[in-house]
């Protein structure tokens, strides 16, 4: 896929440092975490990419950390965009999350499962499915 570093920067504001729209906190800041040298040299790339490419006028402040002990989220976090869609887009158009989106990239941003079959599958078999699943 050309330019498929791209889509994991589609997905949030990567300059704001404090959060992600109305959801405030550490928690919430957006970060790449990587296993190895190959995995950080890709990870620096794209976010240097994004910083060169004028689309944000703000600095790009997704952090790059070294993978460390990872703690799930509670069950009710799980796949929620399946289990109770509706809330989720009034959530994803309520928190300013949409608009920004549109704003920025030029079209709202869906759920994979609105992808079209072939552009899914792609996208499944570029990234693990972990990548997957946090992506979308």
């Amino acid at each position: 896929m050309k330019n498929s570093w791209i889509f994991f920067w589609q997905q949030f504001d990567p300059t704001d440092a404090g959060g992600s729209f109305v959801d405030r906190g550490s928690q919430y800041r957006s970060a790449i975490f990587y296993h190895n040298a190959r995995q950080k040299k890709a990870a620096e790339a794209s976010r240097y990419k994004l910083s060169q490419s004028g689309i944000f006028e703000k600095p790009i402040v997704t952090r790059i950390l070294p993978a460390s002990k990872f703690y799930p989220a509670e069950e009710y976090h799980q796949d929620f965009f399946e289990k109770n869609f509706d809330q989720y887009l009034r959530y994803r158009s309520g928190s300013g999350r949409d608009e920004f989106l549109e704003k920025i990239w030029g079209k709202k941003k869906t759920p994979s499962s609105s992808l079209n079959p072939s552009s899914r599958e792609q996208l499944e078999q570029k990234l693990t499915p972990l990548q997957f699943r946090v992506t979308q």
